[in-house]
């Protein structure tokens, strides 16, 4: 409870301070008002004294062109802000007038609804504290700026003041986060650890890769044993066996030929079927009369006793011999012969 006296100083002693520089600010911006007004006074007293001087002279083109030129002058110096609301346009062009005083561009667009659920006192206190934010960030940029929406979107009342920032200025130096070609994109801390990361994690994979690499060369041998022509890279060998071996045949592929070739060729069972279809043993007839001339096939054979034994086939027409027994009674046989002697064959010769 004894704080409570002290809090109370402090809150109080906040709120004067937050009030004189609402008045300062305000002030100023009556300050502006008047020099501005104070100008318009002075210019409109001397376009007056021009203006009379044609009109005593009757330079009446002169005149008429003086006051399009006036025209046109004013439209360009100050066009004040027309939102709509009476209450809005006075803060608005307090506040723009001030910041464009102080080298801030502004840009401005306003447009106020005729009926508002929000007083005019609060809309006016609720712009007039995002300008002064906004002319308060801008204070020692190289490029102040601000930018103000006032409108209807949406059947809503939208409010938008953005302005250039220090922040704004240091990002622009740095860089676009999501253009880093690291994983980490959210800010440049976790850009730079991963990095870091990842050139301590590369230093031992060299490091311990020695043991690895000689093993490797090991397993490998040398490159001087291989049996191709290439011996300096083992790609270079790899491509030398295959350019050897291209065009030739697989075993498989031999055997896929084999069987190919062997399509149409007669095995042995059909040669033997054909020479067996070729002549057809019929029987034994014991005279050549005896042999049938109807009924016959082409091959038919037939044994005939009254002709030695021999056999005949049936042409289509006519029976065949295929062959005859050859008497050999009047030859000598082997046991008959008698050896003749080496000095009976020289005597011969003496």
């Amino acid at each position: 409870m004894a704080h409570i006296p002290f809090l109370s100083h402090y809150l109080e002693r906040k709120n004067i301070e937050y009030q004189n520089q609402l008045l300062a600010r305000q002030v100023e911006e009556v300050q502006n008002i008047y020099l501005t007004m104070r100008g318009w006074r002075h210019d409109y007293h001397n376009h007056l004294q021009s203006m009379k001087a044609y009109v005593e002279m009757g330079q009446y083109d002169k005149l008429q062109e003086y006051l399009g030129l006036l025209e046109n002058d004013l439209d360009q110096v100050n066009q004040l802000c027309d939102s709509g609301n009476v209450n809005l346009d006075a803060i608005l062009n307090s506040k723009i007038s001030l910041a464009e005083k102080n080298g801030i561009r502004v840009d401005y667009k306003a447009a106020c609804p005729a009926n508002l659920t929000v007083s005019d006192i609060d809309l006016c206190a609720l712009i007039g504290n995002l300008i002064d934010n906004a002319v308060e960030a801008c204070e020692g940029l190289a490029d102040p700026y601000i930018r103000l929406y006032i409108g209807v979107l949406k059947n809503q009342l939208y409010i938008s003041v953005t302005n250039a920032t220090k922040d704004l200025a240091a990002k622009t130096d740095v860089g676009t986060l999501t253009t880093l070609t690291t994983t980490a994109k959210n800010n440049l801390v976790a850009a730079i650890n991963e990095i870091d990361e990842h050139q301590d994690s590369t230093a031992s994979i060299v490091g311990g890769q020695a043991e690895i690499i000689d093993g490797l060369d090991a397993r490998i041998g040398a490159l001087t044993d291989l049996n191709t022509t290439a011996k300096g890279t083992l790609v270079a060998a790899i491509n030398e066996v295959k350019a050897s071996a291209d065009g030739k045949m697989t075993s498989s592929q031999v055997d896929s030929k084999i069987t190919a070739a062997k399509v149409g060729l007669a095995t042995e069972t059909y040669v033997n079927n054909k020479v067996s279809s070729v002549y057809k043993y019929k029987g034994s007839k014991d005279t050549y009369a005896s042999l049938p001339t109807t009924g016959n096939t082409v091959g038919d054979v037939w044994n005939v006793v009254d002709k030695n034994g021999q056999n005949f086939a049936w042409t289509g027409s006519a029976w065949d011999a295929l062959g005859e027994t050859i008497d050999l009674s009047g030859y000598m046989k082997n046991d008959e012969l008698q050896e003749i002697t080496a000095a009976e064959v020289e005597a011969l010769f003496n």
